[in-house]
């Protein structure tokens, strides 16, 4: 018997990690959350604040031009520090999907 990991090799599984904590006071470091990703090429973003109300939805099928972040706004305003959740559904190079879900910390 012979085993090969060719396929593993050939066909990437999608791999996600998200921030834990979020600052956005415009020092342009973890002003945003933005997932981490690899052999990802869409992915669909939805963010809830506590009551389970949408604060943020974005997704994108070509993410050498855009993917979806949240600022820490809704509707314009400053949203209030706390915890969020969210939830993700990614497509590999190869088209398998991944899905999860975590919180954060918004600190201002």
């Amino acid at each position: 018997l012979i085993f090969c990991a060719c396929d593993r090799v050939s066909n990437p599984y999608p791999e996600v990690e998200a921030p834990n904590v979020i600052t956005p006071d415009g020092d342009l470091t973890n002003d945003e959350f933005i997932l981490q990703y690899k052999n990802v090429v869409a992915i669909e973003l939805v963010i809830f604040n506590r009551w389970g109300a949408i604060m943020y939805s974005g997704s994108s099928t070509d993410l050498t031009q855009s993917q979806p972040s949240w600022d820490g706004t809704s509707n314009g305003n400053e949203a209030s520090e706390g915890v969020y959740t969210y939830t993700y559904k990614a497509t590999g190079v190869s088209g398998g999907e991944v899905s999860g879900h975590g919180f954060f910390h918004l600190i201002r």
